[in-house]
């Protein structure tokens, strides 16, 4: 229904006071004071505002706790901070304070040591995507004038230094993330956090009910915003942070393959981590969690031990009303639905009572955050009327562009809820990762044989929506050389489930 108010919505006074209040427990500020102001101490003052801060004040903080555990077991924040430090030695041999370095490595230990390991060493560092396709990858290095790729092959062997062998120039160090295509076509955004930033940042610590000793599994990717965010957030508050790849895996391989290839089983990984390792905190894409609720319901008829979970959160992408009403059966009020760029970082959030009431919303803004919907003009549309979404966040340094209109389209409803309505331009996504349908077709017309091709996207059980394309073609044209050829170029995400072709009699 529309409303005569405007769909420019910021939180309430009583909004962010419980916001920070929940935050300020998650980051163990109110359990461990003197620890935390240790960590900050030390690490701003010698670090600044970077990752380098969070690790190596975590790692003389909490020392000898469990920090990670991934695929090599478990390792403590003493050790992480030696294994940073001990690359940091060996990557000051060849890179320079400003050197521009792209970081192409899967999550795990050695993604967090390498990204501070570099951050010392005072270079301005590239996020990405290990799956980065070919044409992308070539594109990022050319735009950004970047004199070393390195992938989990390049990292240097950790072995022993001596501290003054480990540089000290994290503070000259940039950060740098590949935007999704939420607003435009990709592109790099760095990392600039403004006055703003901690109240934002308090408020997704409040929700994710991240706690100290308490294990969190993180499931998005570290190279975006959302699980690099709380990958910082775990280190501060001492959360022992559960990096499975077997948790995205059977995801991936199967995005990279047909209609044929099997249902990944990311719910039957997250559910025998979460026991093995008790895991008290989930954050996840949509499509993890999709695959997460439909086990739950098999595992209940078979009589598997419940999962005892405080807090599931899910960004990324849209979730949808059938799991989130699945998860809530199982796991009870504990899911988070976010909203937010790479550009803004998160700029809604609904959790709870409030979530099971309005299922499809996508929340209210969060502390240190704004949302306005704007028409084709850019004015601000009434409440009830579709348009352009405009996170407006603390997120950025003071002076930039604090706003980036985005394609996604949606509206707000009076009582300033936001929803989400889908996506205007070629940029779409599937599984939580970004593919350009614009792109797909230019590669497939390139294939021998291929008079013409339409990408589009169809509904996928699996991935939320998934690529599809109709093509056009003068020979024998074979679907499997077809996403072959695109996951060499594009990724695994631009991998078609349904290829359609059609010969064109001669």
């Amino acid at each position: 229904m529309t409303t005569s108010a405007a769909s420019d919505v910021r939180p309430t006074p009583s909004e962010t006071f419980r916001q920070l209040r929940d935050g300020l427990k998650a980051f163990s500020i109110t359990s461990h004071p003197r620890q935390i102001a240790a960590m900050a101490t030390y690490g701003l003052g010698h670090h600044g505002l970077t990752t380098s801060a969070a690790l190596l004040g975590a790692a003389l903080t909490w020392g000898d706790a469990t920090a990670l555990i991934d695929q090599d077991g478990p390792v403590t924040y003493r050790q992480l901070g030696a294994g940073a430090g001990a690359m940091a030695a060996q990557f000051a041999r060849t890179v320079s304070p400003g050197d521009h370095v792209a970081v192409l490595v899967e999550d795990d230990r050695r993604h967090l040591m390498a990204m501070v390991a570099l951050e010392l060493c005072g270079a301005r560092i590239w996020l990405v995507n290990p799956r980065l396709g070919s044409d992308d990858s070539t594109a990022l290095v050319a735009a950004n004038d970047i004199g070393l790729v390195v992938s989990a092959a390049d990292l240097p062997p950790v072995h022993p230094v001596n501290r003054s062998e480990v540089p000290r120039h994290a503070k000259a160090s940039r950060l740098v993330m590949m935007t999704g295509g939420t607003t435009a076509a990709p592109a790099s955004v760095p990392v600039a956090p403004g006055l703003a930033s901690p109240l934002t940042a308090l408020a997704l610590a409040g929700v994710t009910r991240v706690r100290h000793g308490q294990p969190v599994l993180i499931c998005a990717p570290l190279f975006h915003g959302y699980g690099y965010s709380c990958a910082v957030l775990a280190l501060i508050a001492g959360a022992p942070m559960v990096l499975s790849s077997a948790c995205r895996t059977p995801g991936l391989a199967a995005m990279s393959k047909g209609a044929t290839a099997p249902r990944p089983d990311w719910g039957q990984a997250i559910y025998e981590t979460c026991r093995r390792e008790g895991v008290r905190a989930i954050l996840a894409v949509p499509a993890q969690l999709r695959s997460l609720a439909a086990y739950l319901d098999w595992s209940e008829m078979a009589g598997a031990p419940p999962l005892d979970v405080q807090a599931v959160a899910s960004g990324g992408d849209q979730l949808d009303q059938a799991t989130l009403t699945s998860l809530q059966t199982h796991l009870g009020p504990v899911v988070t639905n976010y909203y937010g760029t790479t550009e803004s970082g998160t700029a809604t959030m609904i959790t709870g009572a409030e979530l099971a009431a309005r299922p499809t919303s996508l929340g209210r803004p969060v502390a240190g955050s704004r949302v306005r919907i704007l028409d084709d003009a850019g004015q601000v549309v009434p409440r009830g009327v579709k348009g352009r979404i405009e996170p407006v966040s603390g997120l950025v340094r003071r002076g930039a562009r604090t706003s980036h209109v985005t394609n996604d389209i949606g509206w707000v409803d009076a009582s300033g809820y936001l929803y989400l309505e889908g996506r205007a331009g070629p940029q779409q996504r599937s599984g939580g990762e970004f593919v350009n349908l614009r792109a797909v077709e230019r590669v497939v017309a390139d294939m021998r044989g291929v008079v013409s091709a339409e990408a589009y996207m169809a509904p996928d059980e699996r991935f939320g929506q998934r690529v599809a394309v109709r093509v056009q073609a003068s020979s024998a044209v074979d679907a499997d050389d077809i996403r072959a050829g695109l996951r060499a170029r594009l990724g695994p995400a631009a991998v078609p489930g349904v290829v359609e072709i059609t010969r064109l009699e001669s």
